[in-house]
C-alpha cells in the first residue's frame, strides 16, 4: 500500500469545481480515475475507492458548507502508480476523471539498483553464479515481475518493497536496466564465442611477449600466473603490465564479452589481457578499473 504521508516530487494541483450556480444546489462531487479503484484520501483518512461520490453524508470528506468558497487538498492513490494530488473546491463540472500513470519502479526500493547506474566490471566479477542470478532477477523485482524460482521468490518477497505487479512489461526497462543485464548474463552464461576463447587460452597454456620478457600462463579454469613483472612505478613495467604487477603473482581470470579479464590476489584492481593467439604472444595487460580507489577513496 502507497503510503499517502511521503510528499511527492512534484505537487499536480487540479482544481474541480463544483456549482456554476447556488452552492446550496450542488454539495457533492464524483471523482473518477483511470483505471478505477483508486483511494482518495483526505486530511489523513481514507473517504472511499473510485468511483467516488463525496457529499455531506461521506465520512471524512470534507465539508463544502463550511466557508462560501471553500478549497480542499485530496490525494488519490493506487498500488503500481503514480499518486495524484489535487484540490477540490464549489465551483465548476461535479464531476472529474483522473487519469493515473503507472510507476516507473516500485515504491520503498531500497535495493543494488537504488541510482539505476551502469554495472561496473568489478560488480560481476567476483560474484558466484548464485549471486549474479540474484542480482540479474533484482533489475526486473524492483518493477514488480513475477518471480520464478522458490528460492528467488522467497527472498524478494521477505524484502520491505517487492510486490508483484501485474501491470509489468518489459518497456519499463532503462538502457542502464537493458546494459546491465548484458553485463551479468555475459558473466553467467558462458556463449560460444567466449568458450572458443576459453579453449584456445588453456590449450595454448603460456603466452609470452615478442621479447620475452613477460609472460602469462592460465594454470586452471580460474587461475593463471604473471610472470617477468616486476613493480616499478616509474617506468609502468614498460607499459605492458601494470606498474604495481609482481612475477609469481596468482591471479583470478574470467573470459566474458570475448575479453580475459583477470583481478590481482588482493581483488583491488581489473585489468584486461591482450593476446596474439594465432602467433600465442601476449601483447599487454591493462589496468580498466581500479578497485581499491574507487571502495577507499
Amino acid at each position: 500500500m502507497i503510503d499517502i504521508n511521503i510528499k511527492p516530487p512534484v505537487f499536480l494541483s487540479v482544481l474541480i469545481f463544483i456549482c456554476s450556480a447556488a452552492v446550496s444546489a450542488q454539495q457533492q462531487i464524483t471523482i473518477n480515475t483511470e483505471p478505477q479503484g483508486a483511494g482518495v484520501y483526505y486530511d489523513g483518512n481514507r473517504i472511499g475507492t473510485t468511483p467516488l461520490v463525496i457529499d455531506e453524508r461521506t465520512p471524512n470528506a470534507p465539508d463544502f458548507c463550511s466557508a462560501a468558497d471553500p478549497v480542499y487538498n485530496i490525494i488519490i492513490a493506487k498500488d503500481f502508480y503514480e499518486t495524484e494530488f489535487a484540490e477540490i473546491s464549489l465551483k465548476g463540472s461535479p464531476e472529474i476523471t483522473f487519469p493515473l500513470n503507472p510507476l516507473p519502479r516500485l515504491p520503498f526500493y531500497d535495493g543494488v539498483f537504488l541510482n539505476n547506474e551502469f554495472l561496473r566490471i568489478s560488480d560481476v566479477f567476483f560474484k558466484d553464479l548464485d549471486e549474479l542470478t540474484k542480482l540479474r532477477e533484482e533489475i526486473y523485482a524492483r518493477y514488480g515481475r513475477p518471480i520464478e524460482g522458490n528460492m528467488l521468490k522467497l527472498y524478494f518477497l521477505s524484502t520491505r518493497w517487492y510486490k508483484e505487479n501485474p501491470l509489468y512489461t518489459e518497456d519499463m526497462l532503462t538502457d542502464a536496466d537493458k546494459f546491465n543485464i548484458r553485463r551479468i548474463n555475459d558473466f553467467l552464461v558462458v556463449n560460444d564465442d567466449d568458450a572458443a576463447l576459453f579453449n584456445a587460452i588453456i590449450k595454448q597454456y603460456e603466452f609470452f611477449t615478442k621479447d620475452r620478457k613477460y609472460s602469462i600462463r592460465f594454470i586452471n579454469s580460474r587461475e593463471c600466473m604473471i610472470a617477468g613483472a616486476k613493480y616499478d612505478e616509474i617506468s609502468g613495467n614498460d607499459g605492458v603490465v601494470p606498474y604495481f604487477f609482481e612475477e609469481g603473482w596468482i591471479m583470478s581470470f574470467i573470459v566474458a564479452e570475448q575479453e580475459i579479464y583477470i583481478s590481482d590476489p588482493a581483488g583491488e584492481s581489473i585489468s584486461t589481457v591482450k593476446l596474439d593467439l594465432g602467433k600465442k604472444q601476449l601483447i599487454n595487460i591493462e589496468l580498466i578499473e581500479d578497485v581499491y580507489y574507487r571502495l577507499y577513496w
